[in-house]
């Protein structure tokens, strides 16, 4: 066999390969969320086993599925497979983005099921929603905008969904659905009524935030004048300071992690490195960098009651202020030199620096 005879070869094995992992990647889930009304102890038993099991209130689950999972699918009948890797969804995280699809599942028991027939209407409506949502930096880039347009023109400011439904003897059953994402970015809304047929109360609700990995976020840092300065928020589990801040600034962070990750406490994915800028009409008369770390999970968001803890850290910096000076004739110069100075400092979220700034 020739040289180029083998390098077509190799061409084809190569083009085979990428044909068909473009098509696992496209045919397949990135996310799968599944409801069940059975205690998820159940699911390794049989549904004979299984169906004195239920549960009044249902949960959610999710995973992210891998090759192994789609080899061996969600099925239904007298035992559950391919329900491995699904877990409480708590502050749920995805990096499915426009496109890609959502699988939604329902599982539940059916104790009349006649053969292979699944006979019994499911008990549960799901609801999902899809709103679209900024990258964690414009959201807070669009605050600060506000605030400075407010200031130099008052009375100025700047300024998506889809709703789809789905019905969820002894015999496990799985309903199955999927759902294609519509925005690069959103917060993925699941939320459960108890009817099935009509407007019923919500039993259970998760949200999962979607879109790609975000590492860029704006704070409020304040360097404390002491250990006096602060206390310990026994509500919100971290310090505090006494009053306003008398030196506080602007930061712009860069994590290493993804903002909305979950990581272990010593994980060094919630590093992040600072540069700090005076909330001035001189940003630089007073800047440093610096580093620090990070203590809130996935929390950068939704509501007003977690938005203050996801810029949470405490960090070391280097800072150059500004200061008045004397030349050599002895005349004072107005900001003529820099002092330097290394300073410990914590960071809180952007809207606690704009409620001191608009003080």
């Amino acid at each position: 066999m020739n040289r180029n005879s083998t390098r077509v070869g190799a061409h084809c094995v190569a083009a085979l390969a990428l044909v068909v992992t473009a098509g696992w990647a496209h045919a397949q889930p990135k996310y799968e969320v599944l409801l069940s009304n059975v205690k998820v102890e159940a699911f390794g038993q049989t549904a004979g086993s299984a169906k004195d099991q239920a549960i009044d209130v249902p949960v959610f689950l999710c995973r992210t599925p891998s090759r192994d999972d789609q080899s061996s699918p969600l099925l239904g009948g007298e035992t559950l497979t391919g329900a491995r890797g699904f877990e409480v969804c708590t502050a749920g995280r995805t990096m499915a983005t426009q496109g890609d699809l959502v699988r939604v599942h329902q599982v539940y028991i059916d104790a009349n099921a006649k053969g292979s027939q699944c006979n019994a209407v499911p008990p549960h409506q799901v609801l999902f929603k899809e709103n679209k949502r900024q990258t964690v930096f414009g959201d807070g880039a669009s605050k600060v905008l506000d605030l400075v347009m407010s200031k130099l023109l008052p009375g100025l400011t700047t300024a998506g969904a889809k709703e789809t439904k789905s019905e969820v003897g002894p015999r496990w059953c799985v309903a199955s659905r999927e759902e294609r994402l519509m925005h690069t970015r959103a917060l993925l809304d699941f939320k459960v009524r108890k009817d099935s047929k009509a407007e019923g109360d919500i039993l259970a609700s998760t949200e999962v935030v979607s879109g790609p990995a975000e590492h860029v976020f704006l704070s409020g840092d304040a360097l404390p004048g002491g250990a006096k300065e602060l206390r310990w928020d026994q509500a919100k589990k971290r310090l505090a300071a006494q009053s306003d801040p008398q030196q506080i600034y602007l930061g712009v962070n860069y994590m290493l992690g993804d903002l909305w990750g979950r990581y272990d406490a010593a994980d060094t994915k919630r590093i992040t490195l600072k540069l700090m800028l005076s909330p001035t009409r001189r940003p630089f008369d007073s800047a440093g960098i610096g580093i620090g770390y990070r203590f809130a999970d996935g929390v950068f968001t939704k509501g007003d009651s977690k938005a203050g803890d996801g810029g949470f850290m405490l960090f070391v910096g280097h800072f150059w202020t500004k200061s008045d000076s004397v030349d050599a004739a002895g005349a004072p110069v107005t900001n003529g030199g820099r002092e330097k100075s290394w300073r410990i400092g914590v960071s809180y979220s952007l809207d606690t620096l704009l409620g001191w700034v608009n003080k």
